[in-house]
């Protein structure tokens, strides 16, 4: 059976039954009922969805269950499988008919990569189909987009948000020969919005006039807003950052101060981009210290730009007269301010209206949210009416941008937080770390220099006979995986610098 050594070598894998990859490549207009792939592709239509959902399940860990069936959809869809059919070059070793030979055989190609996939779990195993599968699928896990999900469903989400009414698609014309004929479908949505869309059949030529209509409008209905996190240190300002754009870009430790920079991230909500700033503990800057003074200056650049100031509190804080007067003096400096009441999970309901009432009747805050950040509980409801609030402007950020820090950044970010949560209170925060990355193999290397000001703390840091440096980076080497989807090896470094 030489005639599949190409293929088994594209696949990366080798069939001990031949009989089963001939089945799994032939289409019912030559191969009767027990030997086409029609129920391999059933087979293998279950595998798949088996190891996408897994796969996406430990991968995107922050999104929710709908962003993951949208993410599922966008992995297993007839596109998707056309595509790899196409990478591994599959169309060739497909038996047809005669008479299907000149047609592209669009859907016959992922019908028969899901038969393939089948057939690659009975000849061997489930773990040996998951390697296989996470290989063929690696550059659509690393690349997928929401953005790019279905136009068609976007845009009726965007409508039924709208006016709660369904876009109209009306079929225009057909031209074209029978073997190559080109569909003209328009699609409307109240008065004033339309747009037409051409394709090789009705599906395609209405997804492309949704995705024009998309586009449409965008431009017209663009909303951006700048949104600070502020509040006293360890209020869980960062954790809720990283929960209300599903996405880790704040380190999160018990020490206070551990952010030392502003940094943003960025929701979008259809057609509203929400930029979300997370502040150092803004209003108890210690401008004394040299490293401080540049945290001022990025923070008060930030609040001349801000369209709403959220104030987290922890509920579980003694609120005293001098903290009303400190929420007081940091609140002033806003035109809107939101009061957001911090791990309500851990307080009675009746505790929870106390301080409730008791903040807002010293301070006027504009609207009170509830949430447990670790929890993730109120959070929706808070973008959802943050989105309502915020003005027309153009997006600053791309849709696929979650923050505006390098990757370099993020890396470093994820090393700090170990250092800080494996040394408890022996490390100070003026910690800083250099990352710089090699991706230039097949394995991605990544060299980190960890800066400190006395030889005691290096000592601390590596620990006895290298088991804290160990540690450390053991944990920063999985989240930095989790956060470049690849394997990486690490490399961490100890250096005294004063200064």
């Amino acid at each position: 059976m030489n005639e599949f050594s190409k293929l088994f070598q594209s696949i990366g894998y080798k069939f001990k039954d031949h009989e089963l990859v001939l089945r799994a490549l032939t289409h019912s207009s030559v191969g009767k009922s027990e030997n086409n792939y029609e129920k391999l592709e059933f087979l293998g239509d279950r595998v798949l969805g088996l190891i996408i959902s897994s796969n996406l399940f430990s991968t995107f860990t922050y999104d929710s269950e709908g962003e993951l069936a949208k993410k599922y959809s966008m992995l297993v869809c007839k596109t998707t499988l056309k595509k790899i059919a196409n990478e591994i070059n599959l169309a060739p070793f497909i038996k047809i008919s005669k008479e299907l030979e000149n047609s592209s055989f669009d859907s016959i190609k992922a019908n028969s990569l899901e038969a393939l996939i089948g057939a690659i779990f009975l000849d061997s195993s489930f773990e040996n189909t998951e390697k296989i599968v996470n290989k063929l699928w690696k550059n659509q896990l690393s690349k997928i987009d929401l953005a790019e999900y279905d136009p068609k469903s976007r845009l009726q989400e965007w409508c039924l948000k709208k006016n709660n009414e369904l876009p109209l698609y009306s079929f225009i014309k057909k031209q074209g020969p029978e073997h190559e004929p080109k569909f003209t479908i328009s699609v409307t949505h109240g008065s004033k919005l339309n747009a037409v869309g051409i394709g090789k059949n009705k599906q395609e030529a209405e997804k492309n006039a949704a995705s024009k209509l998309l586009k449409e409008i965008e431009k017209k209905n663009f909303k951006c807003g700048f949104i600070l996190l502020s509040g006293f240190p360890n209020a869980g300002k960062s954790l809720l950052l990283n929960n209300l754009i599903k996405k880790k870009v704040s380190i999160v430790s018990p020490k206070i101060h551990t952010t030392r920079d502003v940094i943003s991230g960025i929701l979008n909500i259809g057609d509203t981009q929400l930029i979300f700033s997370d502040t150092p503990g803004i209003g108890i800057v210690d401008e004394k210290k040299n490293y401080n003074k540049k945290l001022s200056r990025s923070i008060s650049t930030i609040e001349s730009i801000v369209d709403c100031n959220l104030f987290v509190l922890d509920v579980t804080r003694k609120i005293e007269k001098k903290t009303l007067t400190r929420i007081s003096k940091i609140t002033s400096k806003f035109k809107k301010n939101h009061l957001i009441l911090n791990k309500i999970d851990l307080v009675a309901k009746e505790k929870l209206l106390e301080v409730s009432n008791n903040v807002n009747s010293n301070i006027n805050f504009f609207e009170t949210f509830m949430v447990s950040a670790k929890k993730r509980k109120g959070l929706n409801y808070l973008t959802e009416r943050l989105s309502l609030q915020m003005p027309k402007n153009d997006w600053k950020y791309d849709r696929d941008v979650t923050t505006d820090k390098t990757i370099n950044f993020q890396i470093s970010e994820i090393t700090r937080e170990k250092i800080f949560n494996l040394t408890n209170k022996e490390i100070p925060y003026s910690i800083k770390i250099e990352t710089a990355i090699d991706d230039k193999t097949n394995l991605t290397k990544i060299f980190q220099k960890i800066f400190v000001l006395k030889g005691s703390q290096k000592s601390i840091i590596i620990g006895k006979k290298g088991d804290k440096i160990k540690m450390i980076g053991s944990k920063s080497r999985l989240d930095i995986e989790k956060l470049l989807k690849k394997k990486v090896f690490l490399n961490l470094v100890v250096k005294t610098k004063e200064n």
